[in-house]
This record gives C-alpha cells, structure tokens and sequence, in this order.
C-alpha cells in the first residue's frame, strides 16, 4: 500500500507539473510580464511551476487518498474527480489574480496599486484567460485522477499483489 501510494504521489505531481511547464512554454511572455530582469523571470517561472504543477498535483493527490479510504467504491471515482479538480482551481485561481490583477497583487504583496505600476509592472495583466491557462492543468489532473482510481488499479499494486 505504502508503495503504491508513493508512486500515485509521483504520478499526480510530475502530470501537474508537466501542465504547468506546458502553460509557462506557451504563454511566458504573459505569464512573466512583470519580472524585466532574467532573475526574477527565473523566479517568477520558479514559483508558477511550483504553485501552479507542484501544489495542485500535491493537493490532488492528498484527494485521492483520502477519496480512497473513506468513500464507497463506486461514488468514489466522481467524488475523487469533482474534488480534485476544485482543489485544482481554487489553488490556481488566486495566483491568476497575482499575475493578471495589479491591484490584487499590490494586496497580496501589502504595498499600494500605485506602487506596483511605478515599479514597472504591466497593469494590463496577461492576455491569455484564466480558462485557457487552466486547460492542461485540469487535463493532467483528470489523467492523475483515472490513473489512480482506474480499473486497472482498483484491484492489484504495482507488483500484482492484492491491496
């Protein structure tokens, strides 16, 4: 069991941060719009990775486990499903606001809306919407998800042996 959750672990999260590696190839120049030196678009790239791929494939995988053990087996699936990919939006939806909403990231970092267009940040935000930017993460959550409580790992481990 121990096993198999730990591969589970490194499924969810190597899927979500593929997603988000995918979203920051597609759309860095959105994404890192407000960083003008390469070390804070290092940064900034840095925390949209771990933010946006590590903590929902963390998260999502936290959800299965805890879906696995305490739901019945057959509303288990949608259940595991729904919350995953909720815990999936509402972690990413706030980093959407940092990056796109400088009058919330002024918030977030406590400075005033003035502060950070004075300091360079684009007020506009990115171009691309928060939708289109959370396709691939949902997509990998949702493979996360059917690979963990697929058919073929319902009944055996990894090594074919019985749970």
């Amino acid at each position: 069991m121990e096993e198999s959750s730990s591969n589970t672990l490194g499924v969810c999260v190597r899927l979500t941060v593929i997603g988000a590696c995918f979203d920051l190839l597609a759309w860095h120049a959105d994404l890192l719009a407000m960083a003008e030196d390469p070390a804070r678009k290092t940064l900034m790239a840095t925390w949209f990775v771990l933010g946006w791929g590590f903590a929902p494939g963390v998260l999502t995988w936290l959800v299965i486990q805890r879906g696995s053990r305490h739901l019945p087996a057959g509303p288990a699936a949608g259940v595991i499903a729904a919350a995953g990919l909720s815990v999936t939006v509402a972690v990413c939806y706030p980093m959407y606001l940092y990056i796109a909403d400088p009058a919330f990231m002024a918030a977030a970092m406590g400075t005033s809306p003035g502060a950070a267009a004075h300091a360079g940040h684009h007020s506009a935000g990115p171009v691309v919407s928060f939708e289109v930017l959370l396709v691939p993460t949902l997509i990998v959550v949702g493979f996360a998800i059917a690979n963990a409580i697929g058919p073929a790992s319902s009944g055996r481990s990894a090594h074919g042996s019985p749970r």
